[in-house]
């Protein structure tokens, strides 16, 4: 069930847009509807924190310096896969 709040802010942004763009929510939309989620509790990675080295989680940070954190509004996203698919979330950029 939908907030109302949070369904009168996306209906009235969703009413600024231009039809395709309302055509690229709708499409992301579904996509949200339908995806599965993946993934384990953060719990079970807590046996994780501290073993990766200071230089190799600087190279991670600058890796999604330079590769995710570049936005195009002219690109279509999908939820998993893609181009992009190390970047968070795993929105990957559609081919």
């Amino acid at each position: 069930m939908m907030n109302t709040t949070v369904e009168k802010d996306i209906h009235e942004q969703l009413t600024r847009l231009p039809l395709e763009r309302q055509r690229q929510v709708l499409e992301f939309a579904r996509a949200l509807a339908t995806a599965k989620v993946h993934g384990v509790p953060g719990q079970d990675l807590l046996h994780f924190a501290g073993t990766i080295d200071h230089e190799d989680l600087t190279d991670i940070e600058q890796a999604i310096k330079e590769g995710c954190e570049k936005v195009n509004p002219d690109e279509r996203y999908t939820l998993a896969g893609g181009n992009n698919e190390h970047c968070m979330l795993g929105i990957g950029k559609i081919s």
